[in-house]
This record gives structure tokens, C-alpha cells and sequence, in this order.
């Protein structure tokens, strides 16, 4: 029976496959380049490096600052009710006036001087 020929993988078709694989498994052709070409194996296997370590760090936590911004982000477009008084002083401090808010009182202010 005779030998079956793989199709020769280049380094450009490599690269763009890797993107498309979780666990990395291997075409014949693509094992074959990979055997063969120091660049594509030095690529991968510091990708493969790098998906270990991400996956070993730990989710990153929002800021509670971050969660106040929301809820009144929400609350301003109706979206939810606003908290009652007495729980926004305990959940949170007041956010701070917008951008826009800070300009206009201070033109004002300036206006007056």
C-alpha cells in the first residue's frame, strides 16, 4: 500500500489555524511543519505557555465603585427604581456630579467673579 502524502503546511497557514483550536490538536500536516520549523514550534509552544498561566489567574472582582456607577447609570435611564434614601446613604456615597455638571457650575461661578 503506498505511503499517504500530506499536503505541506506553511507557516502562515499554521498561525492562522491557531487561533481556531482550544487544546491544540495537530493535523498531520500541521505536526509535520511543526516538526520541521523551529519559528512555528517556539510560537506555539509560548502560546501554549501563556493559556496555562492565564488560565491559572483568578477572575478580577468589579470595584464597588464600578457597581455604584451602574446602578446609578441604570436608575438614570429608568431601567431600575432609584434605592430609597436611607439605604443609598448606607450602601454607597453619592456619585459624584458628571463631567458636564462640573463645567456649567463652573462657567457659573467664573460668570459671577
Amino acid at each position: 500500500m503506498p505511503a499517504e502524502k500530506t499536503t505541506r503546511m506553511t507557516c502562515e497557514a499554521l498561525q492562522a489555524s491557531l487561533g481556531n483550536l482550544g487544546d491544540w490538536c495537530w493535523s498531520p500536516a500541521a505536526q509535520q511543519h511543526l516538526n520541521e520549523c523551529a519559528s512555528c514550534r517556539d510560537l506555539v509552544h509560548d502560546m501554549d505557555l501563556l493559556s496555562r498561566k492565564l488560565r491559572q489567574l483568578a477572575a478580577p472582582e468589579p470595584s464597588p465603585a464600578l457597581w455604584e456607577r451602574i446602578r446609578f447609570q441604570l436608575e438614570l435611564e429608568g431601567i431600575i427604581r432609584p434605592m430609597p434614601q436611607a439605604e443609598e446613604t448606607a450602601a454607597a456615597p453619592p456619585m459624584p456630579p458628571s463631567p458636564k455638571a462640573r463645567t456649567s457650575s463652573a462657567r457659573s461661578s467664573r460668570s459671577r467673579a
